[in-house]
C-alpha cells in the first residue's frame, strides 16, 4: 500500500500489517501502535513524535529522517 504523506495521527490500530508498504513522511503523531507489523516498510520522514509502539517491529524498514521523540515502546531493530 502507498500511503506516503498519509494523516494518521492519533489513530488507533492493533495487529495491522503495513509490512512492506510505503509510508514516507507519514504523520504517527499521538497514535497508539499496538503489535503493529513495519517490516521492510518505507518510513523515510515519518513522525512517530508521542506514538505508542509497544509490540511493533520494524525489522528491515527504511526509517530515514523519522521521528521517534518521545515515543513509549519503541525498540530499534537489531540489523
Amino acid at each position: 500500500a502507498d500511503l506516503t504523506g498519509a494523516d494518521l495521527s492519533r489513530a488507533y490500530f492493533s495487529r495491522l500489517n503495513f509490512s512492506s508498504s510505503t509510508l514516507a513522511e507519514a504523520n504517527f503523531r499521538g497514535s497508539t501502535l499496538e503489535v503493529v507489523n513495519f517490516s521492510r516498510a518505507d518510513l523515510t520522514g515519518a513522525d512517530f513524535s508521542r506514538a505508542h509502539l509497544t509490540g511493533a517491529d520494524f525489522t528491515g524498514s527504511n526509517r530515514d529522517r523519522a521521528v521517534f521523540e518521545k515515543t513509549v515502546g519503541y525498540v530499534p531493530p537489531r540489523e
